[in-house]
């Protein structure tokens, strides 16, 4: 996996072309940019993407297609760059990482690296919430799977946020395309949509931001 850090600097040099030669030959010039905030996020991005890359075989599979590798990486070292979040960097990763009957078309990991790098720490919770909702609801074997989540997400982060601030979070998530709703007795149901499904599937998002998110004090 010795390759990655070529990959990494081809990648860093797509986002930010002005980067290319201090990130490949040390330059004095880019030096007070690039020893601060740049080499910070960036060391922080190389340490999660190896993390995720410890499979050799993965990396191998990643490297019979190149192009598609270094511009997926190019995503994903633009949002570590802006300043994402630990979680939302290994999210993206995963994205990356994942293969075969996994593996995510361009279009779709374009949307879905936009969608990511926008979550707010909160708004990850409240997915993660979502999705484990979700798979409970799917393992409990219930006949209608598409039945309202909101009341077992509301129980589940009750000491976290109150009816109204969750209220507003659900709401926001609407931009995602990860979450639905629609009218009904007694009011609105909310679901997950196939699109958090499958990223759940591909990532195990739940739990990175179980790992890697702490609920905010009150």
């Amino acid at each position: 996996m010795k390759g990655y850090l070529d990959v990494a600097t081809a990648a860093i040099a797509m986002v930010c072309p002005a980067l290319a030669g201090p990130l490949a030959v040390g330059s004095a010039t880019a030096g007070v940019l690039y020893e601060n905030a740049i080499r910070q996020r960036k060391a922080v991005a190389d340490e999660i993407a190896m993390r995720e890359l410890a499979d050799a075989n993965t990396y191998d599979a990643l490297m019979a297609d190149p192009d598609t590798f270094v511009s997926r990486a190019a995503r994903y070292y633009q949002a570590a760059i802006i300043g994402s979040a630990h979680a939302n960097l290994r999210i993206l990763a995963r994205m990356i990482v994942c293969g075969g009957e996994r593996a995510m078309p361009a279009d779709e990991f374009l949307y879905l690296a936009q969608t990511i790098e926008s979550l707010r720490h909160d708004e990850l919770l409240v997915l993660a919430s979502f999705s484990r909702a979700r798979r409970r609801r799917d393992q409990d074997n219930a006949l209608d799977a598409k039945q309202d989540l909101y009341s077992a997400v509301e129980t589940d982060l009750a000491g976290i946020f109150d009816t109204s601030e969750l209220d507003g979070l659900v709401h926001a998530l609407l931009r995602t395309g990860f979450l639905t709703t629609r009218s009904g007795w007694g009011g609105s149901q909310w679901n997950v949509t196939s699109l958090l499904l499958r990223l759940e599937a591909t990532t195990q998002f739940s739990l990175i931001v179980q790992d890697d998110v702490q609920p905010r004090k009150n």
